[in-house]
């Protein structure tokens, strides 16, 4: 119970100095992307210690983080805060919008806290693939810097994308947590920032439109709701094979392994061993034995959740929801997406190319479906913008993506060369090949 409100306080003490950030990130939405503060910081808090600990700066260490979280909003607000008119804006905001703020945060609390009770039930790490993720969590906290090593190679870097252990290892760091324990507070974490961030999206899409209040605030519950609640029909198949309601050559065309009609119905409830798996295993063929041919897996949020496996496509739901947050943003802008949009939006666009990096490092699959997004949100946008065809519209827009990838290329570099040096050298040698590259980079 102690580890948990340790883990409850220091994400709300990070969204906390996230929320300046969040706030200028995020000026079309409806509630300034408060939803999407919590996985916003830890992006920026797990990106700082990382790039710095890879740099041999800063030890990858619970104060370190802690550093990191005073810093985001000194930084973050002196742009914010210092501008023209800047405070009288904030309190305008709140005063419009504090019941959104209260509601998002109440539903964020509900489902963290169902979810860890959920954890409570079955803590072990064991089975499946968990000793595999809580390998790769420790191996993330253990490590004195960036990268982590890889256990299963001794003397090697970690060969995955491991960003999200990186940050949720930062986190239990910073609470003072051990990682048997973060690992399921985790889990419950991911529920809970999920939960939030889809009530942003969907509150904002509600009362932009037209929406009232009341019904805005309950389209984003529901949302909620469906995104990690909902299920598949398996739950429906379930319940009528025990109550030994159709044919069998009914379940048989359904091809679900495990789901065939009782021969006597003795209730509604399944009691075979782990019969919600079937829930993940609905697209299956058969050969003519009946044995099974076909492995297709179908997870959705609640089967992984229940499951446990902290996976990297499991961990990513709430920061690709960030994402999508920051595409919706692209389309509600009254300017195009281009090079005078990254000019005039420096906030924006720096926030909208770490999401786009980050995802690729949290789950490396997110990388190209939130990159297509992000590109059609822009494409859409200049097309209403100025007419003509998409396929203009997409050429138009071409260039500031092809800016992102340049300067994501020249920061790559940086880091490495910075990390080589630092190693070898002073810091102040590192950083002179640092600009030696920069330069070389620009003067191409």
């Amino acid at each position: 119970m102690v580890d948990a409100l340790k883990w409850l306080l220091a994400i709300e003490v990070v969204s906390l100095a996230a929320w300046p950030l969040a706030f200028a990130a995020f000026p079309f939405l409806r509630d300034r992307g408060y939803g999407f503060a919590k996985p916003l910081g830890l992006i920026v808090v797990g990106f700082s210690v990382w790039i710095l600990s890879y740099a041999r700066i800063l030890p990858n260490s619970g104060w370190a983080y802690g550093l990191a979280v005073v810093a985001m909003p000194v930084v973050a607000g002196a742009y914010v805060w210092w501008r023209p008119r800047a405070l009288d804006r904030l309190i305008a905001f709140v005063r419009r919008e504090w019941r959104a703020i209260v509601a998002g945060e109440i539903l964020f609390l509900l489902f963290f806290v169902a979810f860890a009770v959920l954890r409570a039930y079955d803590p072990a790490i064991g089975g499946t693939e968990k000793p595999m993720d809580f390998m790769f969590l420790n191996a993330s906290v253990f490590a004195d810097h960036a990268p982590p090593g890889d256990p299963w190679l001794s003397g090697f870097p970690v060969a995955y994308y491991y960003f999200g252990y990186w940050m949720f290892g930062g986190l239990s760091q910073l609470a003072g947590v051990p990682t048997y324990v973060a690992y399921n507070l985790s889990l419950a974490l991911v529920a809970g920032m999920s939960a939030g961030a889809i009530f942003t999206l969907v509150y904002g899409m509600v009362a932009r439109d037209g929406g009232t209040w009341r019904a805005a605030v309950c389209w984003g519950a529901a949302g909620a709701g469906l995104l990690l609640l909902a299920a598949n029909l398996i739950g429906v198949w379930e319940f009528l094979a025990n109550l030994g309601v159709g044919s069998d050559g009914f379940y048989g065309w359904l091809s679900i392994e495990g789901i065939e009609p009782a021969a006597v119905a003795d209730g509604w409830r399944p009691d075979s061993h782990w019969w919600w798996w079937h829930g993940s295993r609905v697209i299956n063929t058969f050969d003519v034995g009946g044995a099974s041919l076909d492995f297709t897996i179908q997870e959705f949020p609640f089967f992984s959740l229940l499951l446990g496996d902290l996976h990297p496509h499991v961990m990513s739901i709430p920061f690709v929801l960030t994402g999508v947050g920051a595409a919706l943003g692209l389309v509600l802008s009254p300017m195009r997406f281009g090079l005078r949009w990254l000019r005039r939006n420096p906030v924006p666009a720096v926030v909208l190319a770490l999401l786009l990096g980050a995802a690729g490092f949290i789950n490396a699959w997110d990388l190209f479906l939130l990159g297509a997004l992000v590109f059609g949100a822009a494409t859409l946008r200049a097309y209403s913008h100025r007419g003509g065809s998409l396929f203009g519209a997409a050429l138009r827009v071409a260039p500031a993506f092809v800016l992102r990838k340049l300067l994501s290329f020249c920061s790559s570099r940086c880091i490495r060369t910075l990390a080589s040096a630092s190693c070898r050298s002073s810091h102040t040698n590192a950083l002179r090949e640092v600009s030696s590259v920069v330069r070389r980079l620009y003067s191409m």
